[in-house]
């Protein structure tokens, strides 16, 4: 099939100052063949795009795609009450064709906001990955291991790591670790070596809460940060979700890190847990 965008205002996110230019914009076979001022040709369909914009796919750097059903559930809580009274007892309760629905009417939200790529970190994902490969969007997806949930995860990452990662240009996979509290150093450990064994990266979340940095103080002597440092986490490629309370020590660790933050100030904002401070971490 091919399809002609005329008149479209393109934000073609080139260069420092991005500007908008008219624009024709041909596609075939869902591929851009040509952009161009104007383009005269026969096509199956064209949509006239004047007075809208054009531009590349938004990414969303952090999401669980399967959670999209408990938006508004047990709302005014905190982090931990919320995951450990509220989430963690109802996702128990998921069967597996959950895992496809609520992921596939993730996707259809994110299409409709514009955003055309995810990186997902969560459990089911051999349910949640056919989901993404219908929609048509493009993901990073990851086996989220706890201290409690190990299980067949590192098989299955092993084992879809050779199946995407050198073939499919839509799907990548990540080795994941749940966070710092949720991951005791032999965990945390299996996962890194996970990672290097696959050469691939990690998604985690790091520093989300004060309760979370406390936590890890008490038990371990030093900030999450410092653990996952010296538990060699940043050796690879990471994506850290969340970041709120990084420490000015803690900064001079990311400075150094193959990879970068991802915050979440809807997630922040809904569980009260703080604000990340992106303009210092830029």
């Amino acid at each position: 099939m091919s399809l002609l965008l005329k008149n479209a205002r393109l934000l073609d996110m080139v260069g420092d100052v991005p500007n908008l230019r008219n624009m024709d914009i041909l596609i075939k076979e869902n591929r851009i063949e040509r952009i161009e001022e104007k383009i005269t040709i026969d096509v199956d369909k064209v949509i006239d795009c004047k007075k809208n914009i054009v531009m590349p796919g938004l990414i969303n750097t952090h999401t669980h795609l399967a959670m999209s059903v408990f938006r508004g559930y047990k709302d005014e809580k905190s982090l931990m009450d919320w995951l450990q009274n509220a989430i963690f007892p109802i996702e128990d309760k998921f069967e597996k064709q959950d895992f496809y629905w609520n992921s596939y009417l993730s996707c259809l939200e994110l299409i409709k906001s514009g955003t055309t790529t995810c990186n997902d970190m969560y459990f089911g994902m051999q349910d949640v990955i056919p989901a993404i490969e219908d929609s048509g969007i493009r993901a990073v997806v990851s086996w989220c291991i706890t201290d409690d949930s190990i299980g067949t995860k590192p098989e299955e990452t092993r084992e879809n790591i050779k199946k995407y990662n050198n073939e499919n240009i839509r799907i990548k996979v990540l080795a994941s670790a749940h966070a710092p509290y949720t991951c005791n150093p032999d965990t945390i450990k299996l996962v890194v070596d996970l990672a290097k064994e696959l050469n691939t990266g990690i998604h985690i979340h790091l520093s989300e809460t004060m309760d979370e940095e406390n936590g890890i103080k008490e038990k371990y002597g030093k900030t999450p940060t410092e653990y996952l440092r010296d538990l060699g986490v940043f050796d690879v490629p990471v994506v850290l979700a969340h970041g709120v309370h990084f420490s000015d020590s803690d900064l001079e660790i990311i400075k150094t890190i193959k990879g970068g933050v991802s915050h979440n100030p809807i997630s922040n904002c809904k569980l009260a847990s703080g604000i990340c401070d992106i303009i210092k971490l830029k």
